[in-house]
């Protein structure tokens, strides 16, 4: 093993870290049947730098670490980190107790600000203006930490700002062969005689995969990909470390021996391979700096940065399928680019825009290669609905397109037939058509597509619920509407399929939605109360947008979208925690609980100003409802949603359309 001398603070670091986030886990902890004998190999293997947190593996990775390293502490190089900003420096103080408990030690050798960024420095931690960075160094003094540092996600620029305080003696940061923005700064931590630590040196797991690209790029020197990216960064001249979160002992040894056998790269490598880099981005037109200029500007909120930057490692780095999988899970996806070209003038790289993300759509899109309908109620007047049909060409060539949109009820409208002629690639084309419908039911209507001399049926292209008011708080009456889990839902265990799935009714009053859900489960793992956070259980997942007509259905997260977890508990326990983009009151929603004979029933009561942008009563919410279910270790084997997918499942595009009438 190599090793390494952090900055100024004299200790010396072997230069594979073991990041602590992903240890072997069970029933929610980390297993310390597994884990502990890891990290007593990797010590025998000559790694000493380990880092770990307060949250990591569901809050049970500092114990972890503090149970394998007993009696090797002098061994050891052991980095944690403290999340709290403004809460009163008691509390922070505790955190770092805690710490000291839970690893088992009188001090801490790199005690980190986790997730430094300037603004966070400027309002809670300058202790010119008694910030805690006062009492960081406060505990240094007392022998309990030994090296202030921090851990870093912001800018740059601001990573400058952060070094040149001269407080900290260590930074973390993100540094590898996809992101190099930090590469200039970090020759400054070094000069200013910081450590520099990097973390997500595989990026995250993208330089994990096989890349014949990458490999080229390389010179052909390297034996894999994540060889390539370790070698990569300990290439840069002021890294000490590149940490790992190795999970197994395959990932232990393999990369134990790159970082023994293998040399960084050259600075002559990293040249080439920056003049080749940038070669290929100057033949694909991809100079985006992700500067963010043009998003303001989008009406589709299509995020370009990101589409461009996933286009980036399909071209240049050879990583298509990672691409491909990371832009089909996201939302602002290039297809939804109409062309208006507002984002063109925006951009200081003089990119063209409406190309490069027509190019990423034909290139990672799921959807390339066919015609797609989209469909959604755009009004509602007592009963009566207009509905907008989107069709969309995928494909390489001009198509002529029929749709014909037909009723799946007798309670819908009349059949609606419309064609689009040569409608060109990745151009849309739009028809209206109206209905009536009895309020407390669903519109569904399917698509039949007729393109390239093929019929393709599109089922539930419009579905939508038409809701009228008054508040039942029965099981008996109103609607109830299904989703059944199905074996392709459950992959790996189908025959569990039929025990699971759910029925759920809704209503409303002039103060809420009332939400009333009967679960069929196995309760494999069922859910505890006091550790039922983080863990994948379980539970019901409902979201809810309630941004109003400018924005509700958009894909973007923000005000007024919230995805609400129900946790059925043991009997008479149903706690309920919140993920949202403001600040929510979750006392204002009244839950019921009670076991079932196959599962267990809940009825949730959610006051409109829970997460409605506006006042009263809205005209039109989205609304979604998701069930998780486990195995006997708590490892998440299902996930089934009522009106999205398993790719599209927090996309807000993706909710049901709830009409108020």
């Amino acid at each position: 093993m190599r090793y390494s001398i952090l900055g100024n603070t004299g200790l010396q670091a072997s230069v594979l870290g073991f990041g602590c986030m992903r240890l072997p886990m069970k029933n929610g902890l980390v297993n310390r049947e597994k884990s502990t004998p890891l990290l007593l190999r990797a010590v025998e293997l000559g790694v000493n730098f380990f880092d770990t947190a307060v949250f990591y593996c569901n809050s049970d990775s500092q114990a972890a670490v503090g149970d394998a390293m007993l009696g090797i502490r002098n061994k050891v190089v052991l980095s944690t980190k403290n999340h709290l900003r403004a809460n009163p420096v008691a509390e922070w103080r505790t955190v770092l107790e805690d710490s000291l408990r839970l690893l088992q030690t009188d001090y801490i050798d790199i005690y980190n600000i986790h997730g430094l960024n300037w603004k966070d420095f400027v309002e809670h931690f300058d202790p010119a203006k008694g910030g805690k960075v006062a009492e960081m160094l406060r505990a240094r003094e007392e022998g309990l930490i030994r090296h202030v540092a921090f851990s870093f996600h912001d800018t740059p620029e601001n990573l400058v700002k952060c070094i040149d305080t001269g407080y900290f003696e260590n930074v973390i940061l993100q540094y590898n062969l996809l992101d190099q923005a930090n590469a200039q700064a970090m020759h400054h931590a070094r000069e200013k005689g910081l450590g520099v630590v990097v973390m997500g040196p595989v990026g995250g797991g993208k330089l994990g995969l096989p890349s014949e690209r990458i490999s080229e790029l390389c010179g052909g020197d390297t034996h894999s990909t994540p060889e390539a990216a370790l070698r990569f960064v300990w290439g840069h001249p002021a890294v000490n470390v590149a940490l790992s979160g190795m999970e197994n002992l395959a990932m232990l040894e393999e990369n134990v021996r790159i970082a023994d056998q293998t040399e960084p790269f050259s600075a002559k490598q990293l040249q080439a391979l920056d003049r080749m880099v940038e070669d290929r981005k100057s033949k694909s037109g991809l100079y985006c700096s992700g500067c963010g200029y043009c998003l303001p500007v989008c009406p589709q909120d299509v995020n370009i940065p990101e589409n461009l930057n996933l286009l980036n490692r399909h071209l240049i780095f050879g990583l298509s399928k990672l691409s491909k999988d990371a832009y089909n899970y996201f939302g602002g996806k290039a297809a939804d680019c109409i062309a208006c070209g507002a984002c063109e003038p925006k951009c200081p790289q003089k990119i063209h825009i409406r190309d490069r993300l027509k190019e990423t759509a034909l290139a990672l899109d799921s959807r390339a290669g066919s015609v797609v309908v989209n469909a959604a109620i755009t009004s509602v007047e007592n009963n009566c609905f207009t509905a907008c049909v989107e069709t969309q060409n995928f494909g390489d060539k001009p198509y002529d397109i029929s749709v014909r949109i037909e009723p799946v009820s007798e309670l819908d409208s009349s059949t609606v037939t419309k064609f689009f002629p040569a409608l060109a690639p990745m151009k849309q084309g739009k028809l209206s058509f109206q209905g009536t419908i009895p309020a407390n039911c669903e519109i569904n209507y399917q698509a039949h597509l007729e393109y390239n001399g093929a019929n393709h049926v599109i089922e539930g292209p419009c579905r939508s619920i038409l809701l009228s008011k008054g508040l039942s708080d029965t099981w008996e009456s109103g609607p109830w509407f299904r989703k059944d889990a199905t074996a392709s839902e459950f992959e790996a265990f189908p025959a569990l399929a039929p025990l699971h799935g759910f029925l759920f009714k809704l209503s409303y009053d002039e103060s809420g939605l009332l939400l009333m859900v009967d679960v069929r489960d196995d309760f494999l793992f069922p859910s505890k109360e006091e550790s039922h956070k983080g863990l994948l259980i379980d539970n019901l997942e409902i979201f809810l947008d309630g941004r109003g007509p400018d924005r509700i259905g958009r894909r973007s997260y923000e005000q007024g979208v919230c995805q609400l977890f129900l946790y059925p508990g043991t009997p008479g326990e149903y706690p309920a925690f919140v993920n949202s983009h403001q600040k929510v009151d979750v006392q204002k929603i009244r839950i019921e609980g009670t076991p079932a004979p196959q599962g267990y029933r809940i009825k949730a009561f959610i006051p409109f100003d829970f997460f409605c942008t506006g006042t009263g009563i809205p005209k039109q919410i989205g609304f979604d409802i998701a069930a998780d279910t486990a195995d006997a270790d708590g490892n998440r084997i299902a996930h089934y949603i009522y009106a999205g997918t398993s790719q599209n499942w927090q996309d807000a595009s993706a909710f049901k359309d709830i009409w108020l009438v």
